[in-house]
Order: C-alpha cells, then sequence, then structure tokens
C-alpha cells in the first residue's frame, strides 16, 4: 500500500510541476507577446508622425508555445516622400511578426498572400510568393540590425509597353539589408546584398540570350550622412551636404549569368561639383560574341548595330582571351563612356 501512495504522490507532484510550468511558459508568452505588441505601436505611432500612413485590421496573436506573434491582416503603408520623390507604397493580405520566446531579440517576419508595391508614384506592382521570410536582429535598445530577407518562387505582374500583362519570375531570392542613420561619413549608412537565381524575364526586356536568367547577385554599400527622419529636407541642400561629407555609393560586387553572358563588376561613385553623379566601375564580360549574337537572333539589335558593337569591342579584347571584355565603364559629367569611347550622353535632371 505504501509503494502504490509513494506512485501516486509522485504522480501527482509530477502533475503540479507540469501545470506550474505550463502556467509560467503560457506567462512568459502572454508578457513577449504584449511586448511585441506594444513596439509594433510605438513604431507606428513614431512612422504617423513622420508623415507615413499605416493601415491594418485588427492583429490576432499566434505562434504559441515556443513564438510569441501577431499577424496584421490587411496591411497598407505608404510614405517617404521626404526620401524619394513620389514616396512608396505596399500593402499585403497578411504580415505576421513574431519573436521567439527562447530567443526574444530575433524578430521573424512572415508575409502571407498577394502584396502590390509602387515606388516613386508608379504603377502599383502586384505581386506573389509561394513563402516570403525575414528575420530582424534587435540591437540593444530595440534598435533594428542586419535585415535577412527570404523568398521562393516569387512571381510579379508586369505590363509591357504596349498594355499586355507580362509576368517576371524568381525561384529564390536572398537579400541583407543593414541601415545606420547615425554612421560616420567614413562607415556604410545604407548597406545590401542580394541574390537571385532561375529568374525567367517578360518578353519585351531584353535578354543576352533566351529568357532565363541563372543568377544576379550584388553588394553595394552608401556611405555619408543620410536624411533623416521628420522635417523633408531640401533635395540639393542634402545632396551638397552627401558630396561635402565624402558620401559615396560602392558598387562591391556584381555579377550575372545569362545563357553565354557572364558579367562581374565593382566600382564606386560620388557626385560631382554640380551634383552629378560619376564614377568608374571595373568590368569583366565573358561570351561577348554569343550574346551579341542573340540579341541580334531576338531582334534586340540590328545586323548594323550588331556590327558596329562587334567592331568596338574588338578594340578592346585581346588574346589570349578573344572574347572577354575588360574595360572601365566610366560616368563623368553626364556621358556614360567604356573605355576611352563614349558610348551615350545621360538627360540633364
Amino acid at each position: 500500500m505504501s509503494k502504490r501512495r509513494t506512485v501516486w504522490r509522485f504522480l501527482a507532484i509530477f502533475v503540479v510541476l507540469v501545470v506550474v510550468l505550463a502556467a509560467g511558459w503560457t506567462g512568459l508568452w502572454y508578457v513577449v507577446a504584449g511586448r511585441l505588441a506594444d513596439h509594433v505601436l510605438a513604431w507606428e505611432q513614431q512612422r504617423r508622425a513622420e508623415g507615413w500612413t499605416i493601415t491594418h485590421g485588427a492583429p490576432s496573436r499566434t505562434g504559441w508555445p515556443m513564438a510569441a506573434g501577431i499577424t496584421l491582416p490587411d496591411v497598407a503603408i505608404s510614405g517617404g516622400a521626404q526620401y524619394l520623390a513620389g514616396g512608396l507604397s505596399w500593402q499585403a493580405r497578411a504580415l505576421t511578426l513574431a519573436l521567439d520566446v527562447r530567443h526574444p531579440n530575433d524578430l521573424y517576419l512572415g508575409v502571407a498572400g498577394r502584396q502590390s508595391l509602387s515606388v516613386a508614384g508608379g504603377r502599383a506592382i502586384p505581386f506573389q510568393a509561394a513563402k516570403m521570410a525575414g528575420e530582424l536582429a534587435l540591437l540593444p535598445g530595440d534598435r533594428p540590425g542586419m535585415l535577412r530577407l527570404y523568398a521562393k518562387d516569387l512571381i510579379a505582374a508586369l505590363t509591357s509597353a504596349d498594355g499586355k500583362p507580362e509576368a517576371l519570375s524568381v525561384g529564390r531570392l536572398d537579400a541583407a539589408v543593414r541601415a545606420d542613420g547615425a554612421a560616420p561619413a567614413t562607415a556604410d549608412a545604407l548597406a545590401v546584398a542580394a541574390r537571385m537565381s532561375d529568374v525567367s524575364l517578360p518578353p519585351h526586356l531584353p535578354s543576352g540570350v533566351g529568357r532565363s536568367v541563372r543568377s544576379l547577385s550584388f553588394d553595394a554599400a552608401l556611405s555619408g550622412p543620410v536624411p533623416q527622419a521628420g522635417a523633408k529636407p531640401d533635395p540639393t541642400a542634402a545632396a551638397e551636404a552627401w558630396r561635402g561629407a565624402g558620401g559615396s555609393l560602392a558598387v562591391r560586387a556584381v555579377h550575372l549569368a545569362d545563357g553565354p553572358l557572364g558579367l562581374d563588376a565593382e566600382g564606386q561613385f560620388r557626385l560631382d561639383a554640380d551634383l552629378r553623379p560619376e564614377g568608374r566601375v571595373a568590368l569583366r564580360v565573358k561570351g561577348v560574341a554569343d550574346t551579341i549574337h542573340g540579341l541580334t537572333a531576338s531582334h534586340v539589335l540590328t545586323r548594323a548595330e550588331a556590327q558596329a558593337v562587334t567592331a568596338m569591342l574588338a578594340l578592346m579584347m585581346r588574346p589570349p582571351h578573344p572574347d572577354v571584355l575588360q574595360a572601365p565603364l566610366g560616368l563623368r559629367r553626364g556621358v556614360v563612356s567604356l573605355g576611352s569611347i563614349p558610348l551615350i550622353r545621360l538627360p540633364s535632371l
């Protein structure tokens, strides 16, 4: 009898412990979820004070037991004209934000359903992905750190020049963004790196050959002072301050693989005395002949244009790599040049 009582006593204690732990974990979950909801509300209020418009449906809590999160249905965010003429506008069917209860310094973001994006007052482009998620590292004081994004089977609906619907699809997209508005002039105020693979282009966009790009990646960083939130700065004054502080755009790496075309580039740009961009990019392009042939066959280039381009590039390609172009692509005083050969003059702003 005593052994049976001991067993039952042990089971009772075990059940009580489980209940207590479950209650404690649930309480912790509600605390973290409440903290997240408070931060989202504070963020929305700050952005609205800066002139942004933010709307969404009633939030619902999600993620129990390991993640404490909220889902915002029918999200719409627009604004940012102080940073970009015309601003931007983004809409999504649902946005989920969640914190791991065990590691509350990593904010998870998940987007579901159809979305649309409009930049600089342009036409809204609808798009959707089989999966789209992100992770934002939270620094001390809940300041945002590195943002990592991931998308799979992304497809966007575009419109050709004659009004016909077309599609642009990306098999996989990986991106990382880091912003620091308080960074000194010698450090990165904004750094972006991204890689896309299995890109299917719409018919009206020129391509080396075919409509499929195997991979496209880039790594770029903007240094110098950036416009602060709040008051709308004068664009000319902001550009002069950025130039005077040594601001620059560093193109650290660009890689494109499109059929026989392979392109690698790196360089840097600044503003000149007239606030026009100037700089130089070192290019290495292989598969030049096959690419020109493909552009001619797809009627992007006429035969005469192809012959002229081939003759010009032949002056820059030397053995032992007769089909590899290595030359600087420069931008100075509004003129784009390849090596010492001027190509086009950009229109004045």
